[in-house]
């Protein structure tokens, strides 16, 4: 089984249709067809019901979508903050001053420090 397997099942339960998926997929309707026949091999279920009207999933089809979604939120979420971790958007900094001979004021920073603070966040609206 496949991560692509799992976009597809769900796709073609949303369309409800193999015809309809396929084309949104820009798949071949028969490789949409022979991939669910094998995932259904796989685990030893029928996921869809197949008739002239359409698809729909089974009980057991509809266990394995709902978990299938969650899998493919759960990867997707995974990656988006993997990309900003990457790209330093999101993450932990820490900054340290290292001040030798100078006095700190009462919150414990250098006076020259503080001060350039508490201009940075007026300066900002803050």
């Amino acid at each position: 089984m496949e991560f692509r397997d799992l976009r597809w099942a769900i796709t073609a339960s949303q369309h409800r249709s193999l015809r309809r998926a396929a084309e949104v997929l820009r798949i071949k309707q028969s490789t949409l067809s022979r991939c669910l026949r094998s995932l259904e091999h796989t685990l030893g279920s029928t996921l869809f019901e197949r008739t002239n009207g359409g698809t729909r999933p089974t009980i057991e089809g509809q266990e394995f979508l709902d978990a299938a979604r969650r899998i493919v939120g759960d990867t997707e979420a995974l990656a988006a903050r993997l990309k900003t971790h990457s790209r330093g958007e999101s993450g932990r900094l820490t900054i340290g001053i290292h001040v030798a001979g100078r006095q700190l004021d009462r919150a414990g920073a250098p006076a020259w420090c503080r001060h350039r603070w508490l201009c940075w966040t007026r300066g900002r609206g803050r």
